[in-house]
């Protein structure tokens, strides 16, 4: 998995093995925020707005 900041977004990619039936293990949601913790000025996947 990683973050990549791109302007005024932030892409997530995540490994498969942290997702069952397209949704987020609660492991998958625990790991992006704490890569997330990692980027200034992001915010936990909770209070992310998706862009899509």
């Amino acid at each position: 998995m990683w973050v990549d900041p791109t302007g005024d977004h932030l892409l997530v990619y995540v490994d498969p093995q942290l997702t069952v039936a397209g949704e987020l293990t609660k492991a998958g949601i625990g790991q992006i925020n704490a890569a997330l913790s990692h980027v200034p000025g992001a915010p936990s996947l909770e209070a992310a707005v998706s862009c899509r």
